[in-house]
């Protein structure tokens, strides 16, 4: 998240829309032990038939109200936010958007 007040409480219903929730957000701390203002959240992926791979990803940015938040996990699809593509980002897309 890139709202340090938003609590992982809030996550959590979002996530529950699009996943199945394994474990509740806990914080990540860098060496130091200090909170680095992220998440990590331990989630199993939904099934999806229309998928190349059989699974529903998650999308790679999201928001809460006014909070903006960023998903990462391990071969996560790229999905393009200007042509809706999969397999590229928008600063590489060559497609005009619809």
């Amino acid at each position: 998240m890139r709202n340090l007040h938003t609590p992982g409480k809030d996550i959590t219903p979002f996530l529950k829309r699009l996943c199945t929730v394994v474990r509740k957000p806990t914080y990540i701390l860098n060496g130091l032990g200090f909170w680095n203002v992220k998440w990590s959240v331990i989630i199993k992926l939904n099934k999806d038939s229309t998928s190349e791979d059989g699974l529903q990803h998650l999308p790679q940015s999201f928001s809460l109200g006014n909070s903006h938040g960023l998903i990462y996990y391990p071969h996560m699809l790229q999905f393009c936010r200007k042509s809706g593509k999969k397999g590229h980002e928008m600063k590489k897309c060559k497609d005009d958007p619809c």
